[in-house]
């Protein structure tokens, strides 16, 4: 029996590496209003913790067809007194399923009495911190022989020789997420407050990474689940993005996704990267972890023709891919987009 929740706060508590820390206004207002998700995927049997109830309810009311029978919402005031009643029994069953691993999760889990002993240790924590650090990217592309680079760097002089290297590159802090934690840097706009933002990220987080600025023209996404020391493909992610931030994912069978991705990349291509990514996730998945996992990728302009970017970013947790990929798909069915408005209280819109 899995306990599932959704903390999009993840990738904030990785960067402040606490077990108590205050989200913002508006990542909070989207862990309230988005608490339903994990009911896309959860089993019979298995509960979703939210924060409000009735909310919840009525948020998922409009997925009910994609919905599992026989899935619990729960408050945190009745699995608190579940908790305690299976503790107390000495029947406690329940298995942890966040939509990410941290120290700020496991601090909420234990507050609601769940037993440390059926947590994941401080150091799987670490561990998984650490995998998540955006330098893991930068080794993927160094593993593969990749035509792209990623930097590492702790001081701004090191950065100037970038620029004057690539003269326009993408600065990104070692944890963020939606588009967080990113600028875009020519010689034109390094200005003292840039500094500050550059010195105050490798004060807080250790460094900063640095990418040349390529001629993105299509982001996309591999998706692929880790249980048991192995990790498989789940599926393609075809993403929008409004400034850097996720806005959108197309919902369609997995054969047009790819006559998509074919448009400019051989078969071939996509194969080999798929095989690369399973290779590569496992050896740097902390042992024990399970759960989702995707790696970002794009397709840039290359004079007349196309490359593949293959690892943006990696994100050891659940994303909006995987969350897409629980919709179902057909050849019958016409392709249609689930879509976040931000506008309407983080909305879940399939359309």
């Amino acid at each position: 029996m899995k306990l599932h929740l959704f903390n999009p706060e993840h990738e904030i508590a990785l960067a402040m590496n606490k077990a108590r820390f205050t989200p913002s206004h508006n990542v909070t207002k989207m862990r309230r209003e988005l608490a339903f998700l994990p009911l896309l995927w959860a089993e019979p049997g298995d509960i979703v913790l939210v924060e409000d109830s009735e909310y919840a309810y009525k948020a998922a009311d409009r997925f009910k067809p994609y919905i599992n029978k026989g899935v619990t919402i729960m408050g945190y005031n009745r699995l608190r007194a579940v908790i305690k009643q299976k503790v107390s029994h000495k029947c406690f069953d329940l298995e942890a399923a966040p939509w990410g691993w941290d120290k700020a999760v496991k601090h909420l889990l234990l507050s609601l009495g769940w037993p440390e002993e059926h947590l994941p240790s401080d150091e799987f924590i670490d561990a998984v911190r650490e995998a998540s650090h955006r330098r893991m990217a930068g080794k993927f592309l160094e593993k593969t022989n990749s035509k792209f680079v990623a930097y590492e760097i702790t001081t701004v002089s090191e950065l100037i020789s970038l620029i004057e290297k690539y003269e326009k590159v993408v600065l990104k802090s070692p944890w963020s997420c939606s588009g967080r934690g990113i600028r875009f840097v020519n010689k034109d706009n390094c200005t003292p407050s840039l500094f500050r933002w550059i010195d105050n990220i490798i004060n807080q987080q250790g460094s900063v990474m640095v990418e040349p600025h390529y001629d993105k023209l299509r982001d996309f996404a591999m998706e692929f689940e880790a249980e048991g020391g192995y990790v498989r493909f789940k599926g393609l992610s075809i993403f929008d993005t409004c400034y850097t931030a996720y806005s959108s994912s197309l919902i369609t069978t997995e054969e047009h996704k790819r006559e998509i991705l074919e448009q400019y990349l051989f078969p071939c291509e996509i194969d080999e990267t798929i095989s690369c990514c399973e290779d590569y996730l496992q050896s740097i998945i902390p042992e024990g972890y399970k759960g989702g996992v995707g790696v970002d990728m794009m397709v840039v302009k290359n004079g007349e023709g196309f490359l593949l970017h293959p690892c943006v970013e990696i994100n050891l947790r659940r994303t909006m891919g995987h969350v897409a990929l629980n919709f179902p798909t057909s050849d019958l069915m016409p392709d249609r987009e689930m879509v976040i408005d931000f506008a309407r209280n983080f909305e879940l819109k399939i359309r």
